[in-house]
């Protein structure tokens, strides 16, 4: 079956290793369908599935699963996620298909901080209760961080500023 999903697939130049969910194992990967992966400066991945995020250590093997969906504000809020850009610094942007974007940094015991960036007070929606729904994320050379939509168009983040601008298809 070509749409069955089939977790994360390694491949050394001469094998292929398959990395799947191994129910009630914590340090197995969280869900078989994986949207997007990003490796940080240590060579470690970032791997993002429908069941959430997990950091995968590459010497031990393991995966740690960062899905906290809670009250805190330092949480992050959402397991629907589609794109991440990872810093130099270790830091991450996150976009998320139901609850927009997220920063990532690191505390100073390298322990995860998610920031979430509510741009829905400086853009149009369409319906006051409507979420923002990032499908992609892009940082320029200039500081920029661009933020591809479903619902709302294209964004432009000022992350100096945290200044935002919209930009919507006009048809005529």
């Amino acid at each position: 079956d070509v749409y069955k999903r089939q977790g994360l697939i390694r491949y050394d130049g001469h094998e292929l290793k398959k990395y799947q969910n191994i129910p009630f194992d914590s340090t197995s990967i969280s869900g078989d369908w994986v949207f997007t992966i990003s490796e940080d400066t240590t060579g470690n991945l970032w791997v993002a599935t429908m069941n959430g995020l997990n950091y995968f250590d590459q010497r031990s093997e393991q995966f740690v699963l960062f899905n906290v969906v809670d009250k805190n504000d330092s949480s992050l809020k959402s397991k629907a996620i589609n794109k991440m850009i990872v810093n130099d610094d270790g830091s991450m942007w996150i976009a998320t298909i139901d609850c927009g974007v997220f920063f990532m940094s690191l505390d100073k015991n390298r322990k995860p901080e998610f920031n979430h960036y509510n741009l829905t007070r400086e853009i149009k929606l369409k319906e006051p209760t409507e979420k923002l729904q990032v499908w992609d994320l892009y940082k320029d050379a200039e500081n920029f961080l661009w933020i591809a939509t479903i619902n709302c168009g294209l964004l432009k983040l000022n992350i100096k500023t945290n200044a935002v601008t919209q930009y919507i298809n006009d048809p005529d």
